[in-house]
């Protein structure tokens, strides 16, 4: 049985002049079978965080990433296809 994993590492998102960082430094991962909370207040980047991980990047035209992503399905990288097999729905 292979192992199917979501990984970011050192995600960090600012704006594309740097005077603003929304997300800095972010590491995780969640493997198959686990649940992922995403909390926080208002402002804090929690919908950026979630467009990034599901590739949702109509909006990164306004905003400068850096880090790596991985998504792991039966020991292949599928990171780029990770927009189509991932959804939420936004407030």
């Amino acid at each position: 049985m292979s192992l199917n994993v979501l990984q970011w590492e050192n995600l960090t998102v600012s704006t594309p002049d740097g005077k603003k960082t929304i997300l800095s430094g972010l590491n995780g991962e969640v493997k198959s079978g686990q649940a992922l909370a995403i909390m926080g207040a208002s402002g804090a980047g929690k919908t950026t965080f979630l467009n990034y991980l599901s590739k949702r990047t109509g909006t990164s035209a306004l905003k400068k990433i850096s880090g790596d992503t991985r998504f792991i399905v039966n020991d292949i990288d599928e990171c780029k296809s990770i927009g189509k097999l991932s959804a939420f729905v936004t407030q």
